[in-house]
């Protein structure tokens, strides 16, 4: 499976914001606080992040109700699979992963301090 790999990553402290369903702009108003949180989380969780994208395309060979065959024996299955892929020729996946190691430092550190662990999952997250 072909892959992409370190692949750049530009976030901020509005990033890691937006990836725990937060706005910005309303954070840094009634809890800025919370963006040194952010910031910390970046530094800490940055480097820890080894950004991976792996990809494969398959033609599709066969359709029925509710599922797409795929060339290789792969198949697709579910109502919005079929709607929306109803008149595809071929399928591109794409599967992105940050690693082990950001998720392990955000487990570490939740166990100490719950605010830093969530904002080093909101790194990850935005990661992705």
């Amino acid at each position: 499976m072909p892959s992409l790999d370190n692949l750049p990553l530009e976030l901020d402290a509005d990033s890691v914001l937006r990836a725990q369903a937060a706005e910005p702009q309303v954070i840094r108003q009634r809890q800025p606080d919370l963006v040194e949180v952010a910031n910390r989380a970046l530094r800490e969780g940055l480097p820890l992040i080894t950004a991976h994208v792996f990809y494969e395309r398959r033609c599709v060979v066969g359709i029925g109700h509710g599922w797409l065959e795929l060339a290789g024996g792969a198949r697709l299955k579910g109502k919005v699979i079929s709607q929306h892929l109803l008149h595809a020729d071929e399928v591109l996946a794409i599967l992105r992963t940050v690693g082990e190691a950001i998720e392990r430092r955000t487990r570490e550190v939740f166990e100490k301090d719950p605010v830093l662990g969530l904002a080093l999952d909101g790194v990850g997250l935005a990661a992705l």
